[in-house]
């Protein structure tokens, strides 16, 4: 339901905010029981395997997250504004 997608949603980005990239990646991963293939959560996960040093899997996340919507890829740069800078993400943030 809407209510817990929020909930769900605000605990990634705080964890986020406070660099805690593993427990974001555990709670993406529940969140993935229930709402498999979404683009505002895969879009997260993409920026958080970039924090992690995976930018192949971070790459690869994001052109999955893009596929599903598009629009929606603003989310990734305002959580993680320095992927615009990044070369196989800035053709991308050029286009917003």
């Amino acid at each position: 339901d809407f209510q817990a997608w929020g909930c769900l949603l605000m605990q990634i980005d705080i964890c986020i905010e406070d660099s805690k990239f593993n427990d974001a990646l555990d709670t993406l991963n529940y969140a993935a029981e229930f709402y498999k293939n979404h683009a505002e959560f895969l879009y997260r996960r993409a920026g958080i395997y970039y924090k992690l040093g995976e930018m192949d899997l971070s790459f690869d996340t994001f052109l999955k997250a893009y596929v599903i919507d598009n629009s929606l890829c603003y989310i990734m740069f305002e959580l993680f504004p320095e992927l615009a800078k990044e070369r196989d993400f800035k053709p991308f943030y050029d286009k917003l």
